[in-house]
């Protein structure tokens, strides 16, 4: 099974008093954490769930 993997754009914003860590142009996939640390780590996991598991994907905030 071929894949093929593109970079990834990821935003980080600071929204009130925690860290969103989005996809540009997916602002479905997403995360929110205290520190925006913490929210890059949480996207990258759900990046890796996305490619190791398209069927499962879920967003940060659930």
């Amino acid at each position: 099974m071929e894949q093929h993997l593109e970079m990834a754009h990821v935003i980080v914003r600071r929204v009130g008093t925690h860290y969103v860590a989005e996809i540009a142009g997916d602002s479905d996939l997403h995360a929110e954490a205290d520190s925006a640390v913490e929210a890059l780590r949480m996207m990258r996991e759900l990046l890796e769930d996305r490619v190791n598991n398209p069927s499962t994907v879920r967003t940060g905030s659930e």
